[in-house]
């Protein structure tokens, strides 16, 4: 069944002038409901139900519900006001009488996700232009999906046809004043010098910025920010490699906040990146707890070195991410938590490193990405502390990307993302 993108400007324009209301009038209960049953309709797919359950605001649900809703066909927004019917009635009804329709009268049958088979759109079938916002009304046109739409449109896929394809920018911090009080980081030089030659073999103008102070910091980012040129350029890549505690990672003599990094990228702070990807990579702790594992008799144990140092990073969740599209942070370990490195290397980057030199030819980053949050899953520390001995690490991957980045054309093409 051909599923055409996109909602009649009449039915947008009504779901943005009732946010607020709709906002006022649903729970977050409500909110899992109407999810549940327009997968079952197959108006939403799985991955806008997780990006919609992702967030940490109810009213960003809202939001991004409605969002969504609006690049999901002409039927969408009555097939919202079906769900609303054994909902909210009256809101229902509400929006149907500003729509000229009248409510439906017959009791509605919704069958649970689990008795549906969704399936996803094949190269054959038949889309239409993705919407960024319920807010711009865009002239929506049936196209098929073709190698030439597909990057044309930039629908699917980012362009990433541009050689190079961008700067990527390490901060590693390895040596610390005496003033901050931080041990030195063993083996981030290995890490740093991993990702210099990955990401300049990926095409990349690769940046290395070793135990920078907190203004050499700042005047970096609000260079690469302010006066680079990022028109020429696919995508924007930045690697800190530090100490660190909540919200902030240390640079050699002090603590920078690493959301106003983030916010220097904005797309409307920084124009030339805007609706471009920029990726972050953050290997520091998150807080002061150790992971202590749960039993799976699936993944196996992957022992390290005894040298194993926790560290510290940021927590950038929730209202502190980039209100922006585009962002992918991905970040050592979840928050609250320690992150591991020894003498050869922090358990995150060097995962990232083999796993992306690895499947790069054929795989997308997300994809890449959630098979280092396996590598190091399987990861247990070994050290000579008993308190620090058989402790786990996960990776938190928070993505704001609107399509699947591949590091070059034909990696896409190998994938199946499309066909010439």
């Amino acid at each position: 069944m051909a599923r055409v993108i996109g909602m009649s400007d009449k039915h947008r324009r009504i779901l943005q002038e009732n946010l607020i209301n709709i906002q006022s009038n649903l729970s977050q209960t409500d909110v899992d409901k109407i999810c549940d049953m327009l997968y079952a309709k197959r108006i939403l797919d799985q991955y806008a139900i997780q990006r919609i359950r992702s967030t940490n605001s109810y009213f960003r649900m809202i939001d991004i519900l409605l969002t969504d809703l609006a690049t999901c066909g002409s039927t969408a927004f009555d097939a919202f006001c079906e769900v609303l019917d054994a909902i909210n009635p009256e809101l229902s009804n509400n929006l149907r009488s500003q729509a000229g329709s009248s409510s439906v009268t017959e009791p509605m049958i919704v069958e649970t996700p689990d008795q549906t088979n969704i399936h996803l759109p094949s190269s054959a079938e038949v889309i239409g232009e993705e919407l960024d916002s319920i807010y711009p009304p865009l002239d929506i046109k049936k196209v098929a999906i073709t190698a030439e739409y597909t990057i044309k449109t930039d629908n699917l896929i980012y362009d990433m046809r541009k050689s190079p394809h961008g700067y990527m920018l390490i901060f590693n911090q390895e040596t610390f004043s005496p003033s901050v009080g931080a041990s030195s980081r063993e083996g981030s030089s290995k890490d740093a010098d991993q990702l210099q030659t990955l990401f300049t073999e990926l095409d990349y103008l690769v940046e290395r910025y070793d135990d920078y102070t907190v203004n050499e910091i700042a005047t970096k980012i609000h260079y690469y920010s302010k006066s680079v040129d990022h028109r020429k350029f696919d995508s924007f890549i930045c690697a800190f490699l530090s100490h660190g505690e909540q919200d902030f990672i240390y640079a050699k003599d002090g603590k920078v906040k690493i959301q106003n990094i983030f916010a220097k990228f904005r797309g409307d702070q920084c124009k030339s990146l805007a609706g471009k990807p920029k990726i972050f990579f953050i290997q520091a702790c998150r807080g002061e707890s150790f992971d202590e594992g749960t039993a799976d008799t699936v993944d196996s144990k992957e022992h390290v070195e005894e040298e194993d140092i926790p560290e510290d990073v940021p927590d950038s969740t929730g209202s502190t991410l980039p209100s922006e599209g585009d962002f992918l942070l991905a970040y050592a370990t979840v928050p609250g938590y320690f992150a591991w490195r020894n003498s050869t290397g922090s358990w995150f980057i060097q995962a990232v490193v083999d796993v992306v030199t690895q499947y790069h030819h054929h795989m997308d980053l997300m994809r890449m990405l959630t098979r280092v949050n396996c590598f190091v899953a399987q990861k247990e520390s070994q050290t000579r502390d008993r308190r620090k001995q058989g402790k786990k690490q996960i990776p938190s991957i928070i993505s704001r990307l609107r399509r699947d980045l591949y590091f070059s054309i034909e990696a896409a093409r190998r994938s199946g993302a499309y066909s010439s």
